[in-house]
């Protein structure tokens, strides 16, 4: 697993933040893994139209509910050829964790980018 560190966020013009890595690393290389907070339809709903509503994340099993990932996988950008993905997994008393893996090698240097799994809100920039 990436150590602490590894990982930093910069400004990206065009695209807001963006999640960067400080050190080159392998295909299947586990960059963080972070706890995730379930949300029922009523909390969605309660965050349409808040800045929040753009952090949120589709649930792994239940179109009717999403999730908020407390790491920096929440602030990934979209792209149509995404270098890292995300996996979920459910733990016994712990719930939802997202871990963010390299599908190919990384540079030193190189955004992290993510294929959303709802159509981008926004013009994509690569």
């Amino acid at each position: 697993m990436a150590g602490e560190g590894w990982l930093e966020v910069r400004v990206v013009p065009g695209k807001g933040r963006g999640v960067f890595l400080r050190a080159a690393v392998a295909a299947g290389t586990v960059l963080e893994s972070a706890p995730a907070l379930e949300l029922d339809a009523e909390d969605l709903a309660r965050l349409e139209g808040t800045v929040v509503e753009d952090y949120q994340f589709a649930h792994p099993e239940d179109p009717e509910r999403g999730c908020l990932i407390f790491g920096l996988a929440s602030l990934l950008n979209h792209s149509d050829q995404p270098n890292v993905e995300l996996r979920w997994e459910k733990r016994e008393r712990a719930g939802w964790f997202v871990s963010m893996v390299a599908l190919v090698d990384l540079p030193a240097g190189v955004e992290l980018l993510y294929r959303y799994r709802c159509p981008p809100w926004f013009p994509v920039v690569e």
